[in-house]
């Protein structure tokens, strides 16, 4: 959970976030892992990007769209069908920004 907490910072000035392109960056680790591994691919290595489980995108929503909407670091809304949030005045402080 703090790991997503701390995601939040890559969009601490960016604004409005659709949720769903959020999700799509994060690097959450869920295991004792790092969410990121290399691997070898032919002659060059890759870095290859963590693929999580509908229960881990839900732990992620559950923590950025309610724990911290409650909290007061985040605001959310919808725009076109789709939920968006971005990181409150008070969020900006508690990161340090």
């Amino acid at each position: 959970m703090r790991e997503a907490e701390k995601s939040v910072q890559r969009v601490l000035l960016a604004g409005w976030v659709y949720f769903d392109d959020f999700l799509k960056g994060v690097l959450v680790s869920f295991a004792d892992e790092s969410p990121i591994t290399l691997k070898k691919s032919g002659r060059s290595w890759k870095y290859v990007l963590p693929e999580y489980s509908e229960d881990q995108r839900s732990l992620v929503k559950a923590t950025v769209l309610e724990w911290l909407f409650e909290i007061g670091v985040v605001s959310i809304g919808q725009h076109r069908g789709r939920e968006c949030f971005k990181v409150t005045v008070f969020g900006q402080t508690l990161f340090g920004r």
